[in-house]
């Protein structure tokens, strides 16, 4: 098949509308006796000129149009089907091995430390290298913001955190990882609307505190939502291992007034209002031989 042939769609006007150029439209219906498509369609980009035709399919930047021109009118409707055609429906086929159960129980062992020392959320950004079949989880800088309610700190139900770079040229970011704490690890109306412009994988774990929690996962693209079996992605967890140093590091904690407004992350990592509080953890053994580096990978 030529370049031409391997265009569906015709930019720009009413160029190969004719019957003469009916093979820019592969695949389309051809009306009986001529050459010509039975369902046109155009592109409308800066060069688009509306063609002399009774009818046609206008295809614009904020979806598929139906076009039609005749003795009484003249309209362009938003087309939710193209009659005549086989139906279609949205799908989601991954191509990535399941996550290494080493990086699920060191997550698992960062969302406990978090809660275990702030009963707050946190968050890891996963990144996948297709060559190489190798995973590497990050932690952003993140802010956990709470308060102080009858002498114990209560940490919002809110994460606020920013980007972090990719490990390396190979990698794609592949989505996020995140906890509820002690609570159901399904995707709340939050989680789904901060995910809706995000592609990617997005993983979460509750009931971090018992010997069981439990994942869901999804998948976004497009504005559309996957939901996924988690057993299918993630490996059934035998402990909670230390996190590194270096995710925890990336952890800010401020204690603010009530009523106070909540603040930003600035470019450090910090916060811009409240004191940080400071903890040791100790809640978390580490396994013998267990390494405790910083940006964590596996197959």
């Amino acid at each position: 098949m030529d370049a031409e042939q391997a265009c569906p769609f015709e930019k720009g006007g009413s160029r190969g509308i004719s019957s003469g150029d009916a093979a820019v439209f592969p695949g389309l219906p051809f009306s009986e006796g001529s050459r010509a498509p039975l369902f046109p369609v155009i592109v409308k980009d800066a060069a688009f000129a509306p063609p002399d035709l009774p009818s046609y399919y206008l295809l614009a930047a904020d979806g598929l149009f139906l076009v039609r021109n005749t003795a009484l009118f003249s309209s362009s409707v938003r087309a939710d089907g193209v009659a005549g055609l086989q139906p279609h429906a949205a799908s989601l086929r991954l191509q990535i091995p399941p996550l290494p159960r080493v990086l699920i129980e060191r997550a698992l062992g960062f969302f406990r430390a978090v809660y275990e020392r702030w009963r707050g959320e946190g968050i890891l950004v996963m990144f996948y290298a297709p060559s190489l079949r190798r995973f590497v989880f990050r932690a952003p800088p993140q802010r956990i913001a709470g308060r102080y309610e009858y002498g114990r700190f209560r940490a919002d139900l809110q994460l606020d955190y920013t980007a972090c770079e990719r490990p390396g040229a190979e990698y794609v970011k592949l989505g996020t990882f995140h906890s509820h704490g002690g609570a159901s690890p399904l995707h709340s109306h939050i989680d789904m609307h901060d995910e809706l412009y995000e592609t990617g994988l997005h993983i979460t774990v509750g009931y971090v505190d018992s010997s069981l929690p439990e994942f869901a996962a999804a998948f976004v693209v497009g504005r559309t939502r996957f939901t996924l079996a988690a057993d299918d992605l993630v490996p059934a967890v035998r402990s909670a291992r230390r996190p590194p140093p270096s995710w925890l590091s990336q952890v800010t904690v401020t204690c603010e007034p009530w009523g106070a407004p909540r603040s930003w992350l600035s470019d450090t990592g910090r916060a811009g209002g409240g004191a940080p509080l400071t903890a040791p953890y100790t809640g978390c053994g580490d396994e013998e031989g267990d390494p405790d580096g910083g940006d964590q990978s596996a197959r």
